[in-house]
């Protein structure tokens, strides 16, 4: 499912299909900012956003053999609630 779709399955619960889409996107904004902010987005029952910090990691480069450093990032990741996890 996109977010469009998604925004149509919201629009089905009584909000107008435009309301859905701002609502759906107003959403998914907030949550990014707070992520960029450094803080976590837990809904409880449904599961935590958060930002892990992966490190730096040595690897191999398949067509030359070549040995390289991969930089260290940032990665939202998300992790479900047991509420979640139970219904599913």
């Amino acid at each position: 499912m996109n977010k469009e779709e998604f925004a149509r399955r919201l629009a089905t619960r009584g909000y107008t299909k435009t309301d859905a889409k701002q609502i759906t996107n107003d959403v998914l904004e907030t949550i990014t900012e707070c992520l960029v902010d450094g803080q976590e987005v837990a809904f409880h029952g449904f599961g935590t956003f958060h930002v892990i910090n992966a490190k730096d990691r040595e690897t191999v480069n398949m067509h030359t053999g070549e040995r390289i450093v991969v930089a260290g990032h940032a990665a939202p990741k998300f992790a479900a609630g047991q509420e979640l996890k139970r219904i599913i």
